[in-house]
């Protein structure tokens, strides 16, 4: 028994020494993960990157170069998605800003301005014509 134990320990050992990049793979993943499930919480660089036990520069140059944006693109993708789902549903603007994690109503407006081309308002708006 305990020679099978230190096999599998060696092999495990090997493996990874082999295929790093898939043990990197998978904390890119999970702090990916992370966003997606936290991501109307306070969150930041410093939070997202402690998750994942690399260097900053490190970690948002592999975040990059697997999603083609930065995890803090990401995040605010995240955010703005949700926030249009949400306004879909005639939740206000407030409680839109709120719930998705923004701090400012002011930051919330702009960068949904900035993604959309509409304010969050004229966003519901068009979208209750919609339907």
């Amino acid at each position: 028994m305990g020679s099978e134990l230190f096999y599998n320990g060696e092999v495990l050992r090997l493996h990874k020494k082999l295929y790093p990049k898939e043990e990197i793979l998978a904390r890119v993943i999970h702090s990916k993960q992370f966003i997606d499930k936290q991501f109307h919480t306070k969150l930041d660089l410093d939070i997202i990157v402690g998750k994942s036990f690399l260097s900053k520069f490190y970690f948002i140059r592999l975040f990059k170069s697997f999603y083609g944006r930065t995890p803090h693109q990401y995040l605010i993708g995240v955010r703005l998605e949700n926030a249009k789902r949400l306004l879909r549903e005639g939740v206000s603007v407030s409680e839109v800003c709120e719930q998705v994690g923004f701090e400012s109503p002011s930051s919330f407006t702009g960068l949904f301005r900035k993604y959309t081309g509409l304010s969050p308002s004229q966003f519901q708006t068009k979208s209750k014509k919609q339907f």
